[in-house]
């Protein structure tokens, strides 16, 4: 082909392109032009009076009011233990028993001593009035006793620097217990004072950020993404203030395991210190015994002394009776309370200890709802105030409780004041550990003109809304907003009652535009962003 055949083909196709753009140019502006004809629709409602209610709204736990923990006071093998987790259980009720065996042998052991000690003063008394007691006879047997006692007195004192020993073993555990804790409560104060510093930072960035809105230079969406910063580090001080609360329940905890340990080398001391007394005594005794048996002088002064230590004997024999039937019956773990065994921390065979709870009984008749509100907030909370609780794990219920306790004094670190509701628990559809919410109503507005949240917009220049005419056309005007609680708006100024209000727009309306309703024809339908 020639080069100038090539020339007009590529003119052609030039000119070909060119028409076609201007077509489509014009068929864009042709239908831009036929939808500027076409009428928005928009909804509306009518503004009049409503009661908006001002609520305050906080989150929190509930918790049993009675919680008990069930541990022996002394230690032994488990024999019986049959309840478990969820569990109901009465007053009273045995729920288990620790191996009762050397129990049952101190218990046996004490009895004979006692019956031997009132054998021998049932002796004495009948022996009294008789001169012909054989004096080596007697001699013998208190010397045998004297013997027996010292021996006794022996036995008695290595038994109780055994239980000494034992009992100061366990204060040692406890401290070191006290140490560790000590560790983790440092450990989650630090985690603490990191998330403040980091929600300090958000909510530094979170009001430049807003700053910048105000002024026209970034988008809301960053000042959402600034405000969700803000309540997500929020959680997260929630978060490790819970740490750090549940960092110091362990360490007081230990605490009370210490005082427990402390206790009960105390009483093992004291034990000790009795039990060697009355092992002295009784050595004591015999040795008495044994002058009256040497005695050559007149008997009946040396009976009564006899008598009186007999008289002693028995006593201390029933002392330790006593004694032994106490400890036999700190063998079985009863409930205290009527509740629900909410924690097993042992199996049938395993090794008990004094302060190690076994069992744990709640109570879930009614439960405490607590939380925390902020110092702007609880000059309005008062005691007997009704509100509603939802709960997580209970959707679509709603609870009544009653206020029954509100801190006066703020608590030091979130700077915050607790509060208690009571909520009765029938069907015990609420359980410990739960999360909910609550809502108090503070005050009822009635408001002469409220309107839904939706038809009011707010920008830098003020609050605004769109009222519909008789003549559907379209009014903006300022308005004035008092009450709301999220749903509906108290309109102060701006709107009158019966008027007609837009609650949703396809597009932003002009002063005089006019609008139609949904259903009618030609109109634009309103969509929702």
């Amino acid at each position: 082909m020639k080069p100038w055949a090539w020339f007009i083909v590529f003119l052609l196709a030039i000119g070909a392109l060119v028409g076609w753009r201007i077509k489509a140019n014009a068929g864009k502006e042709e239908e831009v032009s036929s939808r500027g004809r076409r009428t928005p629709v928009v909804e509306v409602t009518l503004a009049g009076p409503a009661t908006i209610a001002d609520t305050i709204e906080a989150v929190g736990s509930l918790e049993s009011p009675q919680r008990v923990e069930l541990s022996p006071k002394s230690s032994g093998r488990i024999e019986y233990l049959q309840v478990r987790e969820g569990d109901e259980v009465k007053a009273g009720q045995a729920l288990a028993r620790i191996d009762p065996s050397e129990s049952d042998a101190q218990v046996v052991q004490a009895q004979a001593a006692l019956a031997a000690s009132r054998a021998r003063l049932a002796e004495a008394k009948l022996g009294q009035g008789s001169n012909t007691v054989s004096i080596s006879s007697q001699i013998e047997n208190q010397a045998a006793g004297v013997k027996s006692a010292e021996a006794d007195l022996e036995q008695v004192k290595r038994n109780s620097e055994s239980s000494v020993q034992s009992a100061r073993a366990q204060v040692s555990d406890a401290d070191s217990k006290i140490k560790a804790a000590d560790s983790q409560v440092a450990n989650t104060e630090a985690v603490l004072g990191r998330e403040k510093a980091s929600l300090k930072n958000a909510q530094t960035k979170l009001e430049r950020t807003q700053e910048l809105y105000r002024q026209g230079f970034i988008a809301a969406q960053e000042v959402d993404d600034a405000r969700t910063a803000v309540d997500v580090q929020a959680g997260n001080v929630k978060v490790a203030e819970a740490q750090l609360a549940s960092a110091k329940q362990a360490r007081a905890s230990a605490v009370s395991q210490h005082d427990v340990a402390k206790l009960q080398l105390s009483m093992a001391e004291r034990k000790a210190q009795s039990d060697i007394a009355a092992s002295d005594a009784r050595l004591v005794q015999a040795k008495s015994a044994l002058k009256v048996a040497n005695a050559n002088e007149s008997q009946n002064p040396a009976y009564e002394e006899n008598l009186s230590a007999l008289r002693a004997a028995v006593e201390s024999a029933q002392a330790q009776l006593d004694l032994a039937r106490s400890v036999h019956s700190n063998t079985v773990l009863s409930s205290p309370i009527d509740g629900v065994v909410t924690a097993r921390n042992a199996d049938p065979g395993s090794l008990a200890s004094p302060g190690q709870p076994v069992l744990e009984v709640q109570s879930l008749d009614w439960l405490f709802f607590k939380s925390s509100l902020p110092i702007e907030a609880v000059s309005l909370v008062k005691q007997g105030q009704t509100v509603e609780l939802t709960v997580d794990g209970a959707e679509g219920r709603t609870f009544q409780g009653t206020v029954t306790h509100v801190n006066l004094v703020a608590d030091a670190a979130s700077r915050q004041f607790d509060v208690q509701v009571r909520l009765e628990n029938p069907d015990r559809a609420l359980r410990p550990g739960m999360f909910g919410r609550i809502k108090i109503v503070t005050k009822r507005v009635e408001a002469k003109v409220a309107v839904p949240k939706e038809s009011v917009k707010e920008s830098v220049e003020g609050k605004t809304a769109v009222v519909i005419d008789g003549e559907k056309k379209a009014s903006v005007r300022e308005v004035e907003t008092g009450a709301t609680d999220g749903k509906m708006v108290e309109i102060t100024s701006g709107i009158e009652p019966g008027e007609q209000v837009v609650t949703l727009s396809f597009m932003q309306l002009r002063d005089g535009q006019v609008v139609q309703l949904p259903g009618e024809k030609g109109g634009e339908r309103p969509q929702r962003p």
